[in-house]
């Protein structure tokens, strides 16, 4: 699929079904998509390990 507004998870998703279609004549301009990513450590060592640009 080459377009990444596809589908979103829902709110509650804990399955792989957990999805919903977008259909995209119909998204709003300012839509922000939805991610069930989660960091697994803390916000601190989060932001200790993601590299900086100069």
């Amino acid at each position: 699929m080459g377009n990444p507004f596809n589908k979103t998870p829902r709110r509650v998703c804990t399955q792989n079904s957990h999805y919903d279609v977008l259909d995209l004549a119909t998204l709003p301009d300012d839509y922000l998509p939805r991610t069930n990513y989660v960091p697994a450590c803390s916000a601190e060592e989060y932001k200790a390990r993601t590299p900086r640009v100069a």
